[in-house]
């Protein structure tokens, strides 16, 4: 606000007092204006908003948006359902084929395997191994390194064979080889220095007569898996 001076007339004085009022009034006004146009503005916002959400009727909008969602879902999770069904479904089917060239391919070595150990208990049955190995003219020592020689190539031969049948199978089996060497051990070490080679088979065969059930176990372990492979 401009400020008056002295020395001035007193009508220069009143003048001057009437120049601060109507600048003050003015002020005020310009003041009052701006606040009214600043609310006219808010009221007009508030009217245009009030407006939008007659014409675009907000319930309305979230019923249509949740009527578009909702069926959405639905078909996408019942395609995505379908879809891991159906990929399952393709998985199992391939490790069936699988599966079938598998015991395609391994269905002859198993009965090769099969045949191979049950000619092995057939070899070393004390039997036919020791009435093949006993001979006039040797001595007992020398009998049962042939036996204990004979049953373990045998046996080595055939070890492969173990991949292609069940463990408690080939258990069975070794069990048997086991037996029928500590059987021979025995009746070695019970013979006396004069007992000759056929006296120690005679020892062996009257104390393996144990050994045909215990064989014919082990041969039915083995027809067993013949049946299931086929």
């Amino acid at each position: 606000m401009e400020q008056c001076h002295s020395p001035q007339s007193k009508y220069e004085k009143a003048a001057c007092g009437i120049s601060s009022i109507k600048t003050d009034q003015f002020s005020i006004l310009t003041k009052n204006s701006s606040h009214e146009i600043r609310e006219s503005v808010n009221s007009f916002h508030v009217i245009y908003f009030y407006m939008i959400l007659t014409e675009i009727d907000g319930w309305g909008a979230v019923v249509n948006t949740l009527n578009f969602l909702v069926p959405s879902g639905i078909v996408f999770g019942t395609a995505y359902y379908l879809h891991n069904k159906l990929v399952s479904e393709q998985h199992k089917i391939c490790l069936l084929e699988l599966k079938k060239e598998h015991i395609h391919a391994l269905t002859p070595l198993k009965l090769l395997a099969d045949e191979c150990l049950t000619l092995f208990l057939d070899r070393i049955s004390p039997n036919i191994i020791v009435i093949r190995l006993s001979k006039s003219g040797k001595s007992a020592t020398q009998l049962r390194h042939e036996l204990v020689q004979t049953i373990l190539s045998e046996y080595n031969h055939n070890f492969s064979q173990e991949i292609y049948i069940y463990n408690n199978t080939w258990q069975m089996i070794r069990a048997i080889k086991d037996q029928i060497i500590g059987t021979e051990e025995d009746c070695y070490t019970s013979c006396g220095t004069s007992d000759s080679g056929p006296d120690l088979g005679k020892k062996i065969l009257r104390t393996m007569a144990i050994y045909a059930p215990v064989k014919q176990t082990a041969i039915e372990l083995l027809k067993k898996e013949i049946e299931i492979v086929l």
